[in-house]
């Protein structure tokens, strides 16, 4: 699909529709076909993302990495699914937080309150989506250092990263 990019361009009203309405498999290629497509796509990437119920939300996700800034509108979404309780789209939203490092007033205390609540494996996906922020992770120093003290040696070495990266 990455290969068609562009030139999917006269087809994102037939892919908008089957990420829209089809079933979750053929939803989730044409949300994939999407993200690839380029910057006309991105206004119904946005959309899909958005309206979390349509069957194709979760995998145009991954389309909003290739807008950087214009992914901006998807922010408070993404945040949602941080906070939604369903594990994969929350670990595919910090990680979607963490690649576009957009918003860090809004996004790093959602990443923050994932150090504080969440299950060792979510944690470790927020220290590094907190790195990735750089110094406008500061606010959250004082949970990953926490988190470097910790028993489980994968959470503490990314929290040790991630530390490392906002106090460069």
């Amino acid at each position: 699909m990455q290969i068609l990019g562009p030139r999917l361009t006269p087809f994102i009203p037939e892919l908008a529709t089957i990420a829209a309405t089809g079933q979750k498999h053929a939803a989730s290629f044409a949300a994939q076909a999407l993200s690839t497509a380029g910057p006309d796509a991105w206004p119904t990437i946005l959309s899909l993302v958005t309206n979390t119920h349509l069957p194709g939300s979760e995998a145009a996700m991954e389309g909003l990495v290739s807008m950087g800034p214009q992914a901006r509108p998807a922010i408070p979404t993404l945040i949602q699914r941080v906070e939604s309780g369903n594990a994969r789209q929350a670990r595919r939203a910090v990680w979607i937080l963490g690649a576009l490092h957009l918003e860090p007033q809004e996004s790093v205390p959602a990443l923050r309150r994932i150090l504080v609540q969440q299950q060792w494996d979510l944690q470790r996906v927020a220290a590094y989506a907190l790195a990735e922020f750089g110094s406008n992770a500061a606010p959250a120093l004082p949970d990953l250092r926490r988190l470097q003290e910790g028993s489980d040696r994968s959470l503490a070495s990314a929290a040790s990263n991630a530390v490392r990266a906002i106090s460069r």
